[in-house]
Parts: C-alpha cells; sequence; structure tokens
C-alpha cells in the first residue's frame, strides 16, 4: 500500500502540473470566442476531476499503510478538488450565458475565473509537490 500512495502521490502533481501550463495559453485568445471558452471549461473539467481522483487513491494507499493523517490530507485534497471543479464548471457556464446574452462584463469575470483557477491549482500542487519529500523521506 506504502508504493500506491507514492505512486499516487506522484501522479497527483501530472494533472496539476498540466492544468498550470495550458491555462497560461488562454491568455492568448479572447475568451469572447465560444471556442475559447469551451476549451477553457474543458481543461477545468479534466484536470480537477484528475486530482480528484488521484487524491481519492492517494487516501486509499496512505490509510492502508497506517497513515491516517496523511490519509486525512489527501482525502482533503480530494473532495476540495470535485468541490472545485463543480464551483467553476457552474460559475463558467453563468458567464458564458452572461457573455452570449450580452452582457459586456461577463468577459472580464470569465478572465477571473480563469486566474483564480490557475491561483487555487498552483498553491495545491505547491502544497502536494512540497509534501512528498515529507512524506517518503526515504523513499518507497
Amino acid at each position: 500500500m506504502e508504493a500506491l500512495a507514492f505512486a499516487a502521490s506522484i501522479l497527483l502533481i501530472f494533472p496539476m502540473f498540466y492544468f498550470l501550463v495550458t491555462s497560461f495559453a488562454f491568455f492568448l485568445r479572447s475568451l469572447e470566442h465560444n471556442s475559447a471558452t469551451i476549451l477553457l471549461r474543458g481543461v477545468f473539467s479534466v484536470c480537477f476531476l484528475a486530482v480528484g481522483v488521484i487524491g481519492a487513491l492517494a487516501t486509499l494507499g496512505f490509510a492502508g499503510s497506517g497513515r491516517g493523517a496523511v490519509a486525512l490530507g489527501a482525502g482533503v485534497v480530494a473532495l476540495v478538488a470535485f468541490a472545485a471543479r463543480a464551483w467553476f464548471l457552474r460559475r463558467i457556464d453563468q458567464e458564458v450565458r452572461a457573455r452570449d446574452a450580452g452582457d459586456a462584463t461577463a468577459v472580464r469575470r470569465l478572465r477571473r475565473l480563469q486566474v483564480g483557477g490557475m491561483a487555487y491549482n498552483a498553491a495545491q500542487f505547491l502544497a502536494v509537490l512540497g509534501s512528498i519529500p515529507r512524506l517518503f523521506p526515504n523513499g518507497i
């Protein structure tokens, strides 16, 4: 189970890193275009879902290896990722509808959502990445 916890911890950083890198590309295209917002929504959806699922696997691995406190932390990462996914997707959909209805400030709110998602993801990425050496000081 320790190996599963280690693998899940390492795998957890990949969707976070992918989101961090790809989300910068959306600064190159205006969010007034429907294709850009569809892609942005997709990136949010897939990355938060991946973090939630892999975080749940990490929770099982840590719980199975008798590391309850760490399992709780990994579980929190997973639950927050699922909740953040639902919140961000709902807000993105709301702002896209407002943009399509002619609301001139909706694009600015979409951009703020993008930046907020990037900031949330960066904080989570750094926390997980920074915890790996502490969780496995001697390897597996």
